[in-house]
C-alpha cells in the first residue's frame, strides 16, 4: 500500500462526519459544526477550536451532557487533524484531554438512553484511542481499540439501518482491510470486501449531511490504491474546486496527476504544496521533505536531473526531527545515493 502525506486516516475522515442527523439541532448548531468541519479543512485550527470551546468556556451558558459531550467531540477531531496535517503530537495534552472528556460523558448517558447519535461518538472515541496507539506504537491498544469502534459501529449499521453517517467509516474499514489482505484472499475465511467499501464511501459522498468532502478526500486516496486513476483525479479537482488551498485535496490531486502521467502539472502542484507548508512551519518538516522527494523524482522523469540534485540537497539539509528521520530513513538513503551519484560526476 502506498504511503501517503497528510491525507486524513479511515479513522480522522470518520470523525469528523461524527454528528448527529441535523433534526437534532438547532440552526445556530448546525452552523456551527459546518463551520469547525470547514475551517478544519482549511487548517484554520484555532478558529475552528474557537467554535466549540467557546460553548465550553461560556460560563452563561448552561450545556447538557450531551451537548457538552458534542462539544468535546468536535475539539477533539480539531486536534486530532491538527497533529496529523503537522506530523508531530504539539497538541496531545488537549487532544486526550477532550476525548476522554467526550468518552465519559457518552459512557454515562448511554447507560440511561438509547441514543444513535451518541452511539457514533462513542464509537469514535474508541477508534481515536486506536488512531493514537498507532501513531504511539502501541499496537496491541490500537488492534484492541480499532475493533472495539468498529464493532459499535457495525452494531449501530445494524439497529438503525439508515443512519447514513456509519458509512463512511465502514467503508474506510473494509477497503483498507481487504487492501492489506488482499494477498492472503486464498485463506477461506479472507473476503475482499474493497468494491463494498467503495460503495459505502460513494454512498457517504452522496448523502452525508456533514462529511460529504472528507468523503471525497479520502475516497480519492482510495481509488488511487484501487487503480481506478482517472475518477481519483476528477474527483481530487472537484474537491479542490470546492476547497481550492487545502492540503487535503491539493495532494491526492497530485499524486493523481503524478498516476496518470502529467508530470509538468504534477511539479507545478507539488512546488505549491512546499511554498504552503514551507509558510506553515510544521516542526516535523515531514511535508517539506515529502514534497522535496516528490519533486526528485519527477525531474528525474522528466530527464532535469541538476533541478534533481537542487531539490535533493535541500531534503537533506532539512532538520527533520527523529520520529520523521525514522519514517523516512529509506527515502534519505536514496537521496544520498543520488547526491554520491552527482558527487562521482564532478572532475
Amino acid at each position: 500500500m502506498k504511503q501517503f502525506p497528510i491525507t486524513f486516516s479511515a479513522i480522522i475522515v470518520l470523525l469528523f462526519s461524527a454528528t448527529p442527523p441535523a433534526c437534532c439541532f438547532t440552526p445556530e448548531e448546525i452552523a456551527d459544526i459546518n463551520r469547525c468541519i470547514e475551517l478544519t479543512i482549511n487548517h484554520n485550527y484555532p478558529m475552528a477550536i474557537a467554535v466549540f470551546n467557546d460553548r465550553l468556556e461560556d460560563k452563561q451558558q448552561d450545556l447538557t451532557a450531551a451537548e457538552a459531550a458534542l462539544a468535546h467531540f468536535h475539539l477533539a477531531t480539531v486536534y486530532a487533524s491538527w497533529m496529523q496535517d503537522c506530523e508531530d503530537f504539539a497538541q496531545l495534552e488537549s487532544y486526550e484531554f477532550h476525548l476522554e472528556k467526550c468518552e465519559q460523558l457518552t459512557d454515562s448517558l448511554l447507560n440511561e438512553v438509547e441514543d444513535p447519535d451518541l452511539r457514533f461518538m462513542r464509537a469514535g472515541c474508541s477508534l481515536y484511542h486506536s488512531y493514537l496507539a498507532k501513531r504511539q506504537g502501541q499496537w496491541w491498544r490500537m488492534y484492541l481499540k480499532g475493533i472495539d469502534g468498529v464493532d459499535r459501529l457495525e452494531e449501530l449499521a445494524e439497529d438503525y439501518p439508515d443512519y447514513r453517517e456509519v458509512d463512511l467509516g465502514l467503508g474506510n474499514y473494509h477497503y483498507w482491510k481487504s487492501s492489506l489482505l488482499q494477498h492472503f484472499d486464498w485463506f477461506p475465511f479472507v473476503r475482499d470486501h474493497r468494491e463494498r467499501g467503495i460503495a459505502q464511501l460513494e454512498q457517504a459522498a452522496r448523502e452525508s449531511r456533514f462529511g460529504r468532502w472528507l468523503a471525497v478526500s479520502n475516497l480519492t486516496w482510495i481509488l488511487m490504491d484501487y487503480g481506478q486513476k482517472e475518477k481519483a483525479l476528477q474527483l481530487a479537482r472537484q474537491g479542490r474546486e470546492r476547497f481550492p488551498e487545502s492540503r487535503h485535496f491539493l495532494f491526492p490531486l497530485a499524486q493523481a496527476q503524478l498516476d496518470c502521467g502529467q508530470l509538468t502539472a504534477a511539479d507545478s502542484l507539488y512546488t505549491l504544496l512546499l511554498q504552503l507548508v514551507e509558510k506553515d512551519q510544521q516542526p516535523s518538516r515531514y511535508n517539506e521533505f515529502f514534497c522535496l522527494e516528490k519533486l526528485v523524482n519527477i525531474s528525474l522523469e522528466r530527464g532535469l536531473r541538476e533541478q534533481a540534485f537542487v531539490y535533493c540537497d535541500s531534503a537533506l539539509s532539512l532538520p527533520l526531527s527523529p520520529p520523521v528521520q525514522k519514517r523516512v530513513d529509506e527515502k534519505i538513503e536514496r537521496l544520498q545515493l543520488l547526491s554520491t551519484q552527482r558527487e562521482n560526476r564532478l572532475p
